[in-house]
C-alpha cells in the first residue's frame, strides 16, 4: 500500500528518464525495452544499478540552491562509498493532476554496483517518494511511501 496519489506515480511512469554516458544521452522510461540501455549497461558490465535523485524531498518543491545542495550530498553519499555515477535527468511529460506547472527537470544520479535494497534506502536517506532500480534493460519504479 502507498500513501503516494495514482496521478504522481502516473508521472513517475511517464517521465523521460536519461544518462549521460560516453559523451551521448541515453534515454529509457519505466517498464519499457531499452535496446540502448541493455548495450550500454552491458559495455560497462553492470548487471544492476538505481538511479536516484535528491531533489525535492518527499515531492516537495526546492529552491534550486537547496537541490543543487542535496544532490552534492547524494554524490559526496555516493563517492564515499566507492560507487560509481553517471549523471542524469528526469524530464516529466505534461502535468500533475491539480499540482501546477509542468514538472521541472531533476538532476539523477544512476549509480551502481547498487542492489535493489540499496537503491531504496539511498532514496530513503534522501527522503524521496520513489527510486529506479534496473537489470538488464529493465527499470522498475520502486515506490517508498
Amino acid at each position: 500500500m502507498t500513501v503516494l496519489s495514482n496521478d504522481l506515480i502516473a508521472a513517475y511512469q511517464a517521465t523521460h528518464y536519461t544518462i549521460q554516458a560516453d559523451g551521448e544521452i541515453i534515454t529509457f522510461r519505466i517498464g519499457q525495452h531499452s535496446p540502448a540501455v541493455k548495450e550500454w549497461l552491458s559495455k560497462q558490465g553492470i548487471t544492476e544499478a538505481g538511479y536516484i535523485t535528491a531533489f525535492n524531498p518527499l515531492g516537495e518543491r526546492l529552491s534550486d540552491a537547496v537541490n543543487e545542495s542535496l544532490h552534492n550530498d547524494l554524490l559526496e553519499l555516493v563517492m564515499g562509498e566507492g560507487l560509481q555515477s553517471w549523471l542524469g535527468e528526469g524530464i516529466g511529460e505534461g502535468s500533475l493532476a491539480n499540482d501546477g506547472p509542468i514538472w521541472k527537470a531533476e538532476r539523477n544520479l544512476l549509480i551502481s554496483p547498487l542492489s535493489r535494497d540499496g537503491a531504496k534506502q539511498i532514496g530513503n536517506t534522501f527522503s524521496q517518494n520513489a527510486v529506479v532500480h534496473i537489470t538488464g534493460d529493465a527499470a522498475e519504479l520502486i515506490l517508498l511511501r
